[in-house]
Parts: C-alpha cells; structure tokens; sequence
C-alpha cells in the first residue's frame, strides 16, 4: 500500500453506498486485527510485554517509581480515595511539585488499573499504570501492520517490529510510564480512515480525533489539519459541525464537571503547561541567550517563548491549508506536523518522540526509505541519552547545548522538506534506498542496549570501598557494550527468520560494534540522572579545555 497514492478527495462508489463502505470498514478491521500474519504478531506483542516489564521491573526503585508513575498513579487514585470524583486536579496539586497536567480523561484510563491494586497489594501500582500504555504500544504494532500489509508483508512485519523495538519506545513506556502511545492511537486510526475513505462517515475521525485530544492536549495539532481539510470539502458546515458537536460533547463533557468543581483544572491543562520552561534539545535554546528577558536559567519572557503554543498551532494551521490543497497524504502530514512540533516546541522531553514513529514509519516504508528510517532512528536515539541545557547546567558552556540543539533542527527541518518534496531531497543524496535489514538490525542493537544498562544499572550500587567504585562503573560499561553486542547477535539471527529468508535482509555488517561502542556508555550513564550525566560532559569539556 503507497499512502501517498490514498484517497485525499472523495471518491465513494455510487451504488450501494453504506453497504459498500460497511463492507470496506469490516475488511479494515480484520486487517488492523490480524491480518494474514496472526503468529508474528503475537510472539512479537508477547515478547515486547514481557521484556518491557522485566526491564520495569529491573531498575531500581527511583526509576520504576519516578515522578512521573507516582503522578499518574494518584491521578487513577483520586476516583476512590474517599474524597470527591472530581478533585483530581486540587489532590493532584497539593501533593506534587509537577501536578497531572493533562485533560481526565487519561486519569480515568489509569483509574482500574490502579485499583487492582487495592484488591492485590502485591501489584505495584508503578507497574500496573505501564500497562495501558503497553496495551497501546502493541495495539499500534497492529495498526502499522495492518497499514502496510497491502503493500509488503516484509514491509508490514518491520513496520510493526521497529515501531515495538526500539529505545525510545521501551524509554517512554518502561522507564518513564509515560501515555504518548495511548493518545498516538486514535489519531493514526483517524489518519488511516480518511487515506482510505476521505470523508465518508466523517464521525468516525471526528470522534478518534476528539478523543486523542481528551487524552492529552498535544493531539490538538492533529486535529487541526482535519479541521482544515473538512472546511474546504463538500458539505462542509455539516461536517464540521459534526467534529465541533462531538468535541463539544466529548471533550466538553468530561472536562466540565472538573472545571466547575476546580480552578485548577483550567490552571493544570491550559495555564501550567504554556509557561513551563524551556526543556528542549533544539535550536529554541538560543532564545534563553537573551539575557535580558531571563527569569530564571531556563525561563524567559521573550515573545516567541512566551508566546510559543499559540506560535506552533499557527505554523501548523498554516502548513495544513497548504498540505490540504496540495493533496498532501494524511501520514506525510503527521510527520510534517510532528517536527513542526519538534522544532518550535519549548518543552520537547525524551519521551515525546514516539510521537514521530509511526508517522516515520508509515512515510517512508512505502517509499523505500531505510538508510533516511536508520539515520532517523539513530538520531533520535542519541536525542533521547543525551543531556540538555537545564538548571543544572554550566551557563559557561551555554554555547554547547545550544549548538548540539541546533544540529537536531537542522536534520528536523531536512527531513520535514523531504517529506514534503516526496522524497526527492533523500534520493538525491543516496538515502532514498539501502537495506531494510540495516533498519532492523540498528533497531535491535540499540534496543538491547537500553535494555541491558537498565538490567545492569541496579548493581552501580552495590557498597564498594570508595577506591573500587571507578573498577565498578568501568565494568559495567564494560559489561554493557559485550552484552549489547551479543544481544544484538542473538536476537538478530532469530527476528531475521522471521521476518524474511535469510537471503532476502541483510544485517549492519561491522557496524554493530562503532555503534555499541558510542551508545552503550550513554544508556548506562543516563540512569545516574540527567543532572550527573551533565556534569559528566561538562567535565570532558573542560578537560579539552572548551
């Protein structure tokens, strides 16, 4: 299946219209089901779940239970913890310093899961609020499965392997417990409805997309270019109404009883999240260079930071009408949207970008992509264990975090151009090819290295003498990047049987070892906090004298 080449106009059969598009949404639900591959899917979902809560389970009690699992948990706790339903927020802001900042709906996602804990205390609650967010990573392997499989089994399988393996994913969900994957769902499914059908049923995405947006505010700017495309079709006042009822409802019902019980709903979800400050790894650090508007190391008066949410919802309004009337296909505009996100955003954390995974995905498999898919994995791995300018950091070396940013947007910027001319940009520089096997193979080397830093950091720290902890550290690093290479080994030869004959993929060569060797220090090193690995850095700076 080429996305490119789906409807981006209506274009439905003249007779037996609702029987044909029931017809049609029944063959794409056992599709997005199953497929015709119902036992790679199963072992693959069933792998991920269990290496995901073993890694879980592995760290160390700060990590498993971080900030963010302990907010999420009171969020579900809040439905029956004996007080009001609708005290989610007030509860949520006088027991954290980062209270839940997102709209409820996702609380109440969280609610039962949390509440099995009640019933079987032996079910930490820091792991059972990963497992909506896991149900939805595999959910979404499904989706992309399904999505490509028209196209190219091989294709299909990858698609959905890649998107399940990979570091930034097990990062989101095993590390921090973070929900962009529950949220990401609908709007892909919303996606593949209207490449498939344009605006038949217009409900349909209305109501996926709406929900996407009651789940976390960030599927805001996917709802936009869908707003757009519907005011400029036929029938247009009816079909935007449709959206605007249904969101109205939806979103409108949920949120109202919150807000009428609380002002700190509207604080939380509207206020608090616009004036966080600067935490990026992207040109915007430039702005904090400015000292002149400076409140603090990381916060700013400036305009474009102070006003940067209203800023980006502009950009990508503006880049919807242009994608709209130039046909633009519904994933190339995801990922078009993402990176806008990425490059205005004054607040892009490491567990946002999944967000840019399925949309990469399904973007560039139909096009052959996979040295432009490797190198987009790659970096963004390396976006995800490497430190950014916060607090903590030296103002001294300012200039550092801000060139490293700098280079970030720049391969943003080129892959959101080449996105946006078809490809033609990666071509002309030889990414438009290579071997799908590099992209599998990169994906299972950089995955197991996160995994194994996070199986071998508890022992960082076993009680040494204070003259053995350097031998420690050094062998765990040690240890690390042998056993990411052999993982790497391991796996490889079994995922490669099942995803193609041998013949058929081909693997990274040498390559495994220069990339064990630059990553496998940088995921042990992230788990002793990003304020150490700062310092870390900022030491070998000073060290070459910088």
């Amino acid at each position: 299946m080429n996305v490119r080449s789906q409807p981006r106009v209506e274009k439905r059969p003249v007779k037996g219209g609702r029987q044909t598009i029931q017809a049609r949404s029944s063959s794409f639900v056992r599709g997005l089901a199953w497929g015709e591959d119902r036992r790679f899917l199963l072992v693959l979902g069933a792998s991920y779940i269990v290496l995901t809560f073993v890694v879980a389970g592995a760290l160390d009690p700060f990590w498993r239970n971080n900030w963010d699992a302990q907010i999420f948990a009171g969020a579900g706790r809040s439905f029956f913890d004996g007080g009001s339903l609708f005290d989610l927020y007030a509860r949520s802001r006088a027991q954290f310093y980062w209270p839940f900042p997102y709209p409820p709906l996702y609380a109440m996602v969280l609610a039962p899961f949390v509440w099995l804990h009640q019933v079987w205390p032996i079910l930490p609650e820091d792991l059972l609020v990963r497992v909506p967010v896991v149900i939805a990573d595999v959910g979404m392997a499904a989706l992309i499965y399904a999505l490509l499989r028209k196209q190219d089994r091989i294709a299909a399988r990858i698609g959905a392997l890649v998107w399940l393996i990979n570091p930034v994913l097990f990062y989101q969900t095993a590390v921090q417990a973070h929900q962009e994957s529950v949220w990401l769902v609908p709007v892909v499914a919303a996606y593949a409805w209207l490449s498939r059908w344009g605006r038949d049923r217009v409900w349909v995405p209305s109501l996926l997309l709406t929900l996407a947006v009651s789940l976390k505010q960030s599927a805001v700017l996917y709802l936009i270019p869908f707003g757009v495309y519907l005011l400029l079709g036929e029938g247009r006042w009816r079909k935007v109404l449709t959206l605007a009822g249904l969101f109205v409802f939806v979103f409108g019902g949920l949120a109202l009883p919150f807000y009428l019980y609380s002002h700190d709903f509207w604080q939380m979800v509207f206020v608090a999240v616009p004036n966080m400050p600067v935490q990026t790894q992207s040109w915007v650090v430039w702005f904090l260079a400015l000292t002149g508007y400076l409140k603090s190391q990381t916060e700013s008066t400036f305009f474009l930071l102070r006003y940067q949410a209203p800023i980006t919802l502009a950009l990508v309004g503006g880049f919807s009408l242009v994608a709209v009337r130039r046909r633009l296909g519904w994933f190339e505009s995801g990922l078009i949207i993402t990176l806008l996100f990425f490059l205005t955003s004054k607040k892009v954390m490491a567990y946002h970008y999944p967000m840019v995974l399925p949309f990469l995905l399904l973007t560039y498999i139909p096009r052959r992509g996979w040295t432009l898919l490797s190198m987009s994995l790659l970096w963004i791995s390396w976006i995800v264990v490497s430190p950014y300018y916060a607090p903590w950091a030296s103002p001294e070396h300012f200039l550092l975090y801000a060139v490293l940013g700098t280079l970030n947007s720049l391969f943003f910027l080129a892959l959101a151009v080449d996105t946006f001319m078809e490809g033609r940009l990666s071509a002309r520089h030889g990414l438009g090819g290579g071997s799908r096997g590099q992209l599998v193979s990169l994906a299972i080397l950089l995955t197991g290295g996160l995994v194994v830093a996070s199986l071998l950091h508890p022992f960082s720290r076993w009680p040494v003498a204070p003259g053995q902890r350097v031998a420690l550290v050094a062998g765990l690093l040690l240890a690390t990047l042998l056993l990411m290479l052999l993982s790497h080994r391991l796996a490889w030869g079994a995922v490669r049987k099942r995803i193609a004959p041998p013949d058929e993929i081909e693997g990274l060569g040498w390559r495994p070892v220069v990339v064990a060797i630059v990553f496998s220090p940088l995921f042990f090193t992230w788990f002793t906090m990003t304020k150490e690995v700062t310092k870390l850095i900022e030491r070998g700076v000073r060290v070459w004298g910088l």
